[in-house]
């Protein structure tokens, strides 16, 4: 049996292709061009986090770190319905130890409680394992 055709996994096999992921330190490197070898994804979006922009086929496309991370890991982007959260609540922190997968609400409140609790770095709050 043939596999469907899925846009988006082409387009994040082709990102692939032109990026490199450390899961110890959360950082994006280019594999090609001009930047080979430099750090990808050096601006953070109004919401802080942190933005890779790939151009393939003459279009840009721009993804945030975190969710690249989690497909360059697990081989998927999060499942339908859930977000990935930072779990020491820095945006820029994308290893992969540092992320997990979880509802809208369930982020929502760990962003309450963070607040809450004047939230220190390095302070990592979980609901369960992945």
């Amino acid at each position: 049996m043939s596999e469907t055709f899925s846009y988006q996994n082409w387009l994040l096999n082709k990102v692939k292709e032109r990026l490199d992921y450390d899961k110890y330190t959360g950082i994006f490197t280019w594999k090609d061009g001009k930047n080979k070898g430099q750090r990808a994804g050096c601006y953070k979006n109004i919401n802080d986090y942190t933005e890779i922009s790939v151009v393939i086929n003459k279009r840009k496309h721009s993804f945030r770190a975190n969710r690249l991370a989690w497909y360059f890991v697990y081989g998927r982007m999060p499942l339908e319905g859930l977000e990935i959260d930072h779990k020491d609540g820095v945006r820029s922190n994308d290893k992969i130890d540092n992320l997990q997968e979880v509802t809208h609400e369930v982020n929502m409140q760990l962003a309450v409680i963070r607040r809450v609790n004047g939230h220190a770095i390095g302070q990592y709050l979980t609901l369960g394992r992945r």
